[in-house]
C-alpha cells in the first residue's frame, strides 16, 4: 500500500512539474520583457500584456533624500532612469519616486496598450535639483498601460497591467 501511494505522489509531482515548467517558460517568452524594452504590440488581446519586470535593486545615493533602499524598481539600460514599481490600481493616485539625471527635466506619459482609454495623469512638480524627483501617477482604468519617461537624452519605457479600481 505504502509503495503504490508513493507511486501516485511521483506521478503528480511530475505532472505538476510539467504543466508548471511549460507554464513558466510560455510566460517568460511572450509576457515579461527586460526593463526598459516594450515590445512591439500592434492590437493586444485583453489577456495579453508584455510586462516588464522590475529589478530589485539600490538607486544611486541622492545628497537631499534619504535612502532609497532595495525595492523594485523599472530601470533603462544605462540605469539614468529609475522609478519605483506599485502594485497600479485603476483610478488610484499615487506619489510616485524617480531618479533621474541632476538637472534635468522629466516628463512622463502614459497609454493603454489594450483598449481605448484616457492618457495617464501625471502631475510633475518643479525645482528639485538632484536627481531625487517625486510624482503623482493615476491611471485613469484598468489594463494594460506603457508608461515613457524622458530626462535631457535619457529615456524610460515600461508596461505594467493596472488592476481594476476597488
Amino acid at each position: 500500500m505504502a509503495h503504490c501511494f508513493s507511486m501516485i505522489c511521483l506521478g503528480i509531482v511530475l505532472l505538476l512539474g510539467c504543466t508548471l515548467k511549460h507554464s513558466a517558460a510560455r510566460t517568460r517568452a511572450s509576457q515579461q520583457m527586460p526593463a526598459g524594452q516594450v515590445a512591439s504590440t500592434g492590437t493586444l488581446l485583453a489577456s495579453d500584456c508584455p510586462v516588464t519586470q522590475p529589478i530589485e535593486a539600490e538607486p544611486p545615493k541622492d545628497p537631499n533624500a534619504d535612502r532609497f533602499g532595495y525595492r523594485l524598481w523599472y530601470v533603462n539600460a544605462d540605469r539614468t532612469i529609475w522609478v519605483r514599481s506599485f502594485p497600479w490600481q485603476a483610478g488610484r493616485a499615487e506619489k510616485v519616486i524617480w531618479i533621474r539625471p541632476r538637472g534635468t527635466q522629466l516628463k512622463v506619459s502614459g497609454r493603454r496598450l489594450d483598449a481605448k482609454a484616457p492618457p495617464l495623469k501625471v502631475g510633475i512638480p518643479c525645482c528639485y535639483p538632484t536627481g531625487f524627483q517625486v510624482s503623482g501617477m493615476r491611471f485613469p482604468t484598468r489594463g494594460c498601460w506603457e508608461v515613457r519617461a524622458g530626462a535631457g537624452a535619457s529615456q524610460l519605457r515600461f508596461v505594467t497591467r493596472v488592476a481594476p479600481a476597488r
